[in-house]
């Protein structure tokens, strides 16, 4: 107070980048400290993501405090944000969470649904949303569906596994704009594939895993507006026949890649159609498929689309001696990589 106008504390010469990355180091009890000190400083802690970072993509593993050995700029144009593991990154968090965010990825991180329904009433336009092992039920995520149902272009749920299926019903009957959607090990039966089938007309990338419930009955209906993929990607159904899969096929004539892991009621007569159905396949994943899928199925499909360069074959009627000849790629430890 003794000090005249024009000598002020040094801090408040300096950029607020640098007291951020000074202040980023403490822990939070501290910073409520910190924040009567002045009122540049209470500015800065009470919202420390808005004057964090301006990168426009920023990734985060483990602790927040790491957050600041990136770049010390401001955070109010960030356009990309992901989270992996970090115990720190709670509701409050999400809720400082700048506008600007487009893309969120947010995977083992102490979230709730309150938390998610704050964040999506802040940003302005979400294109991106992935989220893996979060505790949510999912009225956060018919929240952001409802604010942002046509800026909503990809959404990825991995592990979710307290999501309730009338949430995700309701949320996927609002993105009408969703062009990549990824459900794995949420709950996913024909009233999905209605959902997505009614709604995602412009859906280009498909993961669903596992499909235990699924019938020819769902998979019929998501061929009803679904007729733009390039990508398919199914695991695991004992219901779901050829004449399902044909029909989903005929459909999106465009795919490139196909994987039906473990669809153990295909028989040959399913790879039969293929080169009509999907002429541009370059993969295709019949793993665990059991033992209708034979040499003659196989080999008719590897003369007849000549675009295709894997096929992956292990637990099927295949023989040893076709899987050696290096266009087949069969045995247990065959993996699929998901583009």
């Amino acid at each position: 107070q003794r000090r005249v106008h024009g000598e002020m504390n040094r801090f408040s010469d300096k950029s607020e980048d640098v007291l951020c990355v000074v202040l980023v180091f403490l822990p939070f009890s501290e910073r409520r400290k910190c924040a009567e000190v002045c009122r540049q400083w209470a500015s800065v802690v009470s919202d420390p993501f808005q004057h964090l970072l301006e990168e426009f993509a920023i990734s985060i593993h483990g602790h927040l405090c790491r957050l600041s050995l990136l770049t010390p700029l401001r955070l109010r144009v960030l356009r990309v944000l992901r989270v992996d593991a970090c115990d720190e990154f709670d509701d409050n968090i999400l809720r400082a969470l700048p506008s600007t965010i487009e893309t969120l990825n947010l995977d083992e991180v102490p979230i709730t649904d309150g938390g998610l329904c704050t964040f999506a009433s802040r940003c302005e336009r979400l294109r991106q949303l992935q989220l893996a092992l979060v505790n949510i039920h999912g009225s956060g995520l018919v929240a952001i569906s409802s604010k942002h149902c046509s800026s909503l272009e990809l959404l990825d749920l991995w592990e979710c596994y307290a999501v309730e299926k009338d949430c995700l019903v309701t949320s996927l009957s609002l993105l009408t704009n969703l062009r990549s959607l990824h459900l794995v090990d949420v709950c996913i039966d024909d009233s999905i594939l209605f959902t997505i089938g009614n709604t995602c007309s412009n859906l280009q990338h498909l993961r669903l895993e596992p499909c235990e419930s699924v019938t020819d009955d769902g998979l019929c209906k998501l061929s009803r507006k679904v007729r733009q993929l390039v990508e398919l990607w199914l695991c695991t159904s004992e219901f779901a026949s050829n004449h399902g899969i044909k029909t989903l096929l005929q459909a999106n004539c465009n795919l490139n890649q196909i994987s039906l892991e473990a669809f153990t009621s295909l028989t040959d007569d399913l790879l039969f159609s293929l080169p009509l159905s999907c002429p541009k396949v370059t993969l295709l994943n019949l793993n665990r498929c059991g033992g209708a899928i034979t040499d003659r199925g196989m080999q008719y499909v590897q003369k007849h689309c000549p675009l295709l360069k894997r096929i992956f074959s292990y637990g099927t009627g295949v023989t040893p001696e076709l899987e050696e000849d290096g266009f087949f790629e069969g045995g247990p430890e065959a993996e699929i990589a998901v583009a």
